[in-house]
C-alpha cells in the first residue's frame, strides 16, 4: 500500500511516528524500548538546541541498524549535533572495549524532529566516519513531501539491507526527471493551431522553467497565500475554481501570478491589494523570465494541471 500525504499529516510525535512505522513498514510494534543515557555512554556533549537524544535498543533479533531519536524541539536541525553522535558512536565502535551493541557508521539511523513539526532521516555514507557526508531527506509540508514519500518506501524492516537505497540522490534524481520528461511530452500536444510544433515546445519549455522558478520560491518560503508560506502553488490551485476541466481558470491565475505579481514592482499595474486578493503576497522580481513574450497567446486548460 502506498504511503500518502494523509498517512504523514498524523505524525505529530516520536509515537504517532513509531506508529505509522509499524504499520506501514513492518517495523516492531511500539511502544519501542529505548535508551536515555546516550549523551553519557558515549560521551556526546550536551549542546544548546537539543532536547534529547535517545537510542533505540535491539527491536529484534534481525536488527542491522542503529537508530537514534533526537529531538531538536522548536530549534531548527543542527548538523553538527549528528555529527558529535556518529564520530562518538563509531569511536567506541573501533574501542570493542564495552558490553554495549555498536553499530558501524554506515548503518546508522537518524530519526530528528525540529522546529516541531519538521521530520528529518538522516543517515551518514562514506567509508570513513571522519569524511562521511550526512544525506538526508524528510519533511514540514506533507503536501510537498514527494521525496519523503518515495524514500520512506525503501524502509521496510523486513528488507533493512536495502534502507541504504532511501538515500539513493541519483535514483530519485532520474526518476523525477523520467517523470518530467514525459509531463514534458504530455504538455506539448495540449497546445493548439496555429502554434507550430517548434511553438509548442519553447511555450512549455517557458511554461516549465517559470512553474519551476516559482516551485523555487515557494520552497524559499517567500510566496505567502491564506496568510500561510508553505504548499503555495497547491493552496493557490486549490483556490481556483477547476471544476470545469476544460476551462482555463488556472491559467488565468497564472497570468496574474506570472506577469502581475512577480513582474511588477509594489502598487504597479493597479491596486497591489486587489492583485493580493487574487494571487496571495509575492514578491517583485526584476528578471525576464516572468515577462510576457510572443508566444504567451494560448492558456491550457485546468486538466493540463491535475
Amino acid at each position: 500500500m502506498a504511503i500518502t500525504p494523509e498517512h504523514l499529516a498524523q505524525i505529530d510525535s516520536f509515537e504517532s511516528l513509531a506508529e505509522f512505522f509499524c504499520e506501514e513498514l513492518s517495523w516492531p510494534k511500539p511502544p519501542w524500548p529505548t535508551f536515555a543515557g546516550v549523551s553519557d555512554l558515549y560521551g556526546i556533549p550536551r549542546g544548546a538546541g537539543v532536547e534529547s537524544i535517545v537510542a533505540l535498543q535491539e527491536l529484534s533479533a534481525d536488527q542491522t541498524w542503529g537508530i537514534f531519536l533526537v529531538d531538536f524541539g522548536g530549534n531548527r536541525l543542527r548538523r553538527s549535533q549528528l555529527r558529535s553522535i556518529l564520530n562518538k558512536v563509531a569511536e567506541r565502535e573501533r574501542l570493542q572495549s564495552h558490553a554495549e551493541r555498536t553499530w558501524a557508521h554506515q548503518n546508522i539511523l537518524f530519526l530528528c524532529r525540529s522546529e516541531s513539526r519538521c521530520w528529518t532521516l538522516g543517515h551518514y555514507s562514506g567509508d570513513k566516519p571522519a569524511s562521511a557526508k550526512l544525506q538526508t531527506f524528510g519533511w514540514t509540508d506533507p503536501s510537498e513531501a514527494r521525496t519523503a514519500l518515495e524514500n520512506l518506501q525503501k524502509l521496510d524492516w523486513q528488507h533493512q539491507r536495502n534502507w541504504i537505497d532511501a538515500w539513493d540522490v541519483e535514483r530519485l534524481s532520474d526518476a523525477f526527471f523520467d517523470e518530467l520528461y514525459l509531463r514534458f511530452l504530455e504538455i506539448e500536444t495540449l497546445w493548439e493551431p496555429p502554434f507550430t510544433s517548434e511553438d509548442r515546445r519553447t511555450a512549455t519549455q517557458l511554461l516549465f522553467n517559470r512553474l519551476l522558478f516559482v516551485c523555487f520560491l515557494q520552497q524559499k518560503g517567500w510566496l505567502e497565500l491564506g496568510s500561510s508560506r508553505t504548499a503555495y502553488l497547491f493552496r493557490l490551485f486549490d483556490a481556483t475554481d477547476t471544476s470545469d476541466p476544460d476551462a482555463d481558470t488556472f491559467s488565468r491565475k497564472l497570468e496574474y501570478l506570472f506577469f502581475s505579481g512577480l513582474n511588477s514592482a509594489n502598487a504597479t499595474p493597479g491596486d497591489r491589494k486587489l492583485l493580493e486578493k487574487e494571487i496571495g503576497r509575492v514578491p517583485f522580481l526584476n528578471g525576464g523570465l516572468f515577462e510576457r513574450t510572443p508566444i504567451d497567446t494560448q492558456r491550457l486548460p485546468n486538466s493540463a494541471y491535475n
